[in-house]
């Protein structure tokens, strides 16, 4: 059989220049059932080249992936209410980043009535999955009134977010004390290939507050590093609370810690323990800076 012959085409958008997010929710919630929904044959003709492949951007799926939570969400809600638990078992072939986002909505539901319904999940799902319904069931059960706080290993998926979240944080407090060149390095050291080759590792966590990602934080062997606020969430404890988790598991196999702090959290460090051992000059480009190399022991 002869190669076909291409198909050319053109998109005509008409009158529209731009769509409201809630259009753009709708357009990539279709996305998200037309790949869920090809099939073997589909894959083979993508495959062959005979279809075009249908994919999402980053951008694209950190919107689909919020949007199919709630969606998810709201429909174990509404079973609740009703008393019947169907939802649950559909739960196997979601992707898993979207059902740890949607057991964070419940937590922060806080609703005492989704219990018998996580409890039901609970045994129909993987060890990872389990671990986290019975820590949503915990915080629900202890009826918390005050901010919740999740602490989960970051996956490869979370990466983008992670790397907006720490730009975000550098770009607004860094220019107070570094050069621009200075602060574009820090969002390359920090950019989203290099923080998802480190969750390939085991080496990331996130922090969230009541379900909102709130703040990151690393570290590989005693060595804590990539430790970040969102700026609107500083001043609230969360910087304290990485710090003490990531420590946490530092003690588990050393005495002390070490890290690499920046000119606007060394007083931080200091204020936990911290001291430093020495300080050490980088240059980037025409510009250099000084940072101290700190240490705790436990």
């Amino acid at each position: 059989m002869g190669k076909r012959e291409k198909v050319q085409y053109r998109l005509d958008t008409g009158t529209v220049k731009s769509l409201s997010e809630e259009e753009k929710a709708a357009v990539l919630r279709a996305a998200d059932e037309l790949i869920g929904m090809g099939g073997r044959s589909m894959l083979t003709k993508i495959l062959n080249g005979r279809l075009p492949m249908l994919i999402f951007s980053e951008k694209g799926w950190e919107i689909e992936r919020d949007t199919y939570a709630e969606e998810l969400c709201q429909k174990m809600r509404r079973e609740v209410e009703k008393g019947h638990f169907r939802t649950i078992h559909e739960m196997k072939d979601v992707n898993h980043l979207v059902v740890f986002d949607v057991l964070e909505k419940i937590r922060a539901d806080g609703d005492e009535a989704f219990l018998p319904m996580l409890e039901k999940w609970k045994k129909t799902e993987v060890r990872k999955v389990r671990e986290r319904i019975g820590d949503v069931e915990k915080t629900i059960e202890r009826g918390d009134r005050g901010p919740v706080f999740s602490w989960l290993k970051a996956q490869k998926g979370d990466a983008a977010r992670l790397a907006r979240l720490v730009e975000y944080a550098v770009r607004e407090a860094y220019p107070k004390y570094y050069s621009k060149a200075v602060v574009d390095f820090f969002c390359i050291l920090h950019s989203r290939e290099r923080i998802k080759a480190e969750t390939g590792a085991g080496h990331v966590w996130q922090l969230f507050c009541d379900g909102r990602l709130a703040g990151t934080g690393s570290h590989d062997g005693n060595h804590i590093k990539g430790v970040y606020v969102l700026p609107k969430e500083q001043g609230r404890g969360f910087g304290g609370y990485i710090m003490e988790r990531l420590e946490q598991g530092i003690r588990k196999n050393s005495d002390r810690a070490v890290l690499d702090a920046s000119a606007p959290a060394e007083s931080f460090y200091e204020r936990r323990g911290y001291r430093v051992l020495r300080r050490e000059i980088l240059s980037i480009g025409n510009a250099e800076f000084t940072y101290p190399i700190m240490e705790k022991i436990f």
